[in-house]
């Protein structure tokens, strides 16, 4: 059923390249827990990873692709310690999502976002609990009864407005870490081997050493511009495009 239910999700959707790298996650998952295997596991993970690629081949030159499959890879490595479920378990997935995709996210987007894990805290489980089932809902009973249909949408419009309102409020009034200069592939690796240092147990020596790695990566990486003189940036995001001067 969790595999039916993917794929249907998916091709709603339109089977773009989310939807289609997340059903397949899904689906590789499913199979892994119907041959009794952990459903949690690098081998499983890097079987969806193969299968994703083999659907589409060019999947790995987009960004969305890296990020997706790295934040799978954080829960496949931290999952092991969170049996119990929970508001603690669902917190510290998402420290860790927000910690460990920071150096990927800097790379990509030129920022890092300090607001990223309480946004999804409350988002994931309010769209999981409320939006997406009652949007589902309607559309299987606009199939049937062309009345309760538009009324489970409006519960899910209002349910979406309170959320948005919140994610709003957050944006406006906390901070975001912005990294200074466009942090190349270099930099991306320092911030890897910080993130890494500073995860070490506690009581190994050098862990300092994460913090000099994580500050050199706010240093500039760009000469400033003299009169007269321009950058272009061009971000093509595979939906859209925009140029910044």
């Amino acid at each position: 059923m969790a595999i039916a239910s993917a794929l249907a999700y998916a091709a709603l959707a339109g089977f773009g390249v989310p939807a289609r790298r997340a059903a397949i996650v899904v689906a590789a998952a499913g199979f892994a827990a119907l041959k009794g295997r952990r459903v949690l596991s690098s081998d499983n993970l890097f079987l969806a990873l193969v299968a994703v690629v083999t659907a589409d081949p060019l999947s790995p030159l987009l960004g969305g692709f890296w990020l997706s499959f790295c934040a799978a890879g954080i829960l496949v490595w931290t999952g092991a310690g969170m049996h119990r479920a929970g508001f603690g378990r669902n917190w510290r997935s998402h420290f860790a999502l927000a910690v460990g995709i920071a150096p990927l996210a800097a790379l990509f987007f030129g920022q890092l976002s300090l607001t990223a894990p309480v946004a999804n805290l409350v988002a994931v489980p309010w769209c999981a609990a409320f939006v997406v089932p009652l949007t589902l809902l309607g559309v299987i009973c606009s199939l049937f009864d062309g009345a309760i249909a538009p009324l489970l949408w409006d519960m899910a419009a209002r349910l979406w407005l309170l959320l948005w309102r919140f994610l709003e409020y957050l944006a406006a009034v906390s901070p975001r870490l912005w990294v200074a200069g466009s942090i190349d592939a270099g930099g991306a690796v320092l911030l890897v081997l910080g993130l890494s240092v500073l995860a070490l147990p506690r009581g190994v020596a050098g862990r300092v050493l994460g913090i000099l790695l994580l500050c050199t990566c706010a240093l500039p990486r760009q000469r400033p511009l003299e009169d007269g003189e321009f950058r272009l940036e061009v971000f093509n995001v595979g939906q859209g495009l925009a140029i910044l001067v």
